[in-house]
């Protein structure tokens, strides 16, 4: 960077830290590299901050720009302005677009901005999120594993609900197997493409979509306790997103049909092989992260805050609404998606997979696996 014109000064704490920015349309963007800064997850979360320019301090709101027309725009415009060298080198992971708009203040309305942060994240990921999953061996097989359990453990023909159905990578397989679900998830763009896969499939008739999160389903209790679902699932995310999902679990005990089929796959608390994975990789920081009662943004592999738990925990909670028939662990022998590249090319993945399989449902492997599948079946 040539002058102090070239940068902006965002101020958190005692930090200063040094962005390049294009202005456009009377705010400014900046773009976070990769997931090792620790800025942009401070930010967007107290959606807020303070920036320097030209020596003075503006006080700013901070929203992730999820409109890809518009990220393309930013690309292009922070090209121009620092050459294609700089560029490359700067931001060779663009992880996240970051528009920064002038306020008057800071109040107490944009303290927290974490649920518009967590819609705004999978918002800026739908169009890439199904490369995240079928292009990772071990994403991919957590949707194997998952859907081979779902289709053998839920009856034919069922009406069912989703919670967390992103893009719809076990939604579509469910469709297709003749269940009408009504798939909620808190991210619209998400939706837009589950329906349009749906309606790519000629299964869209079985399929409702509903734009909010775990945690708003208190606010439709009366409407599907009057037409109870068959059944539910809810896999590998979010729920993982909930600080506190006791209450969630009394809301399906009461959307659900007595008897009815559910099936939970949760964050543990408890992986042994990413412990190995973490100490191989020379990270022993991170070996004992998942015994927090939250994993902050940029602290695991994800984008956002998680909340591990443990099954000693669950059991407790679901067998006061729920009868518990089966726990699996997945993966319990591979390890979790963020140390795939560890394993890629080296093993014959079949093989291991089918040995994943084996011991999932063996103690103490499926207490100590990646995640935990959990199916049961609705109390009276």
């Amino acid at each position: 960077m040539k002058n102090n014109e070239d940068y902006l000064i965002l101020k958190i704490g005692n930090k200063a830290v040094p962005l390049a920015f294009v202005e456009a349309y009377s705010s400014f963007y900046v773009i976070s590299s990769g997931n090792s800064n620790r800025w942009p997850g401070e930010v967007l979360r107290a959606g807020a901050a303070i920036l320097s320019l030209h020596g003075e301090n503006i006080t700013v709101k901070a929203k992730l720009l999820t409109n890809s027309d518009q990220q393309k725009e930013i690309k292009d415009a922070m090209r121009a302005k620092y050459g294609n060298m700089n560029f490359n080198k700067w931001f060779s992971e663009i992880s996240r677009i970051i528009k920064f708009s002038q306020t008057e203040g800071l109040n107490e309305e944009n303290i927290n901005h974490y649920e518009e942060w967590l819609k705004d994240e999978f918002d800026s990921i739908a169009q890439h999120y199904d490369h995240h999953i079928y292009d990772n061996l071990v994403n991919n097989y957590l949707r194997e594993r998952s859907l081979s359990l779902m289709k053998t453990f839920f009856p034919p023909l069922q009406r069912l609900m989703e919670i967390g159905s992103g893009t719809g990578t076990e939604t579509l397989e469910m469709l297709k197997s003749g269940h009408e679900i009504t798939a909620i998830d808190i991210s619209e763009n998400m939706n837009s493409i589950l329906r349009k896969k749906a309606n790519d499939a000629n299964v869209s008739n079985l399929l409702t979509t509903m734009t909010v999160k775990a945690s708003d389903l208190v606010n439709y209790e009366k409407e599907f306790m009057n037409k109870p679902f068959d059944g539910l699932y809810s896999n590998y995310g979010a729920l993982n997103c909930e600080a506190n999902i006791d209450a969630i679990m009394e809301i399906v005990h009461k959307i659900v049909k007595p008897h009815g089929k559910i099936v939970f796959g949760i964050f543990n608390k408890f992986c042994l092989v990413e412990m190995i994975a973490h100490l191989i990789g020379r990270k022993p920081g991170r070996v004992f992260e998942r015994f927090s009662n939250r994993i902050p943004e940029g602290a695991s592999r994800f984008c956002i805050d998680v909340y591990p738990y443990s099954p000693a925990y669950l059991k407790k909670l679901f067998s006061k609404w729920f009868n518990i028939e089966m726990i699996y662990g997945c993966p319990v022998i591979l390890p979790p998606s963020n140390y795939s590249f560890m394993i890629k090319g080296r093993i014959n993945e079949e093989r291991v997979k089918k040995a994943d399989i084996f011991f999932s449902k063996m103690w103490p492997f499926k207490f100590i696996g990646d995640h935990t599948l959990y199916l049961m079946s609705n109390k009276k």
